[in-house]
């Protein structure tokens, strides 16, 4: 599939023509729609994932969560720096500028944090990997949620965002990855 040329041109109009509105903030936020044949297949359920972080997880679920993250997410990455247009750029952008301005421990922060991994998966434009948004969402928000509440003090993921922004602004998959 070719796509046209885009221009995002919306980002240079001016103030009258738009509203910059930020994520609205859930008091508990949950997953809205799941490709549940896939879930199913993955064996990833996020009233599972819910339910396991309500208490205090084992420790072996946390470790899978992880894993699926580490085998998905950096090739994710490196395919979103090859295929990325410049909507998606401005859209990863204007999450990681709300992160910037409102910070992960905040539900605007955290609501931008996770439209940043939305977008990145849809600029790899695979669509099987776009289905995956849901489980991969579910497990970022459960571990971040886990290691809220067993952290003294949050390590700055911020600056990891921007690097990884600026990997896939450059179209630079290895450094991506």
């Amino acid at each position: 599939m070719t796509l046209a040329p885009f221009d995002n041109s919306y980002a240079r109009l001016p103030d009258r023509f738009y509203a910059r509105l930020p994520p609205t903030p859930v008091s508990a936020p949950r997953l809205l729609k799941l490709n549940l044949p896939l879930a199913r297949e993955l064996g990833l359920d996020p009233d599972i994932l819910a339910w396991m972080f309500e208490v205090e997880p084992p420790a072996a679920f946390v470790e899978n969560l992880y894993q699926l993250r580490m085998i998905v997410e950096p090739a994710a990455a490196e395919l979103a720096a090859t295929n990325r247009t410049t909507r998606h750029i401005g859209r990863m952008g204007h999450a990681l500028e709300i992160m910037e301005e409102m910070g992960l421990a905040t539900a605007e922060g955290q609501a931008a944090d996770q439209q940043f991994h939305n977008v990145l998966l849809e600029a790899t434009g695979n669509d099987l990997l776009v289905s995956l948004s849901g489980s991969i969402g579910s497990a970022v928000r459960a571990t971040a949620l886990f290691k809220a509440r067993k952290a003294k003090q949050l390590r700055d993921s911020i600056p990891l965002h921007r690097e990884l922004f600026s990997a896939i602004t450059n179209g630079d998959a290895a450094a991506a990855k």
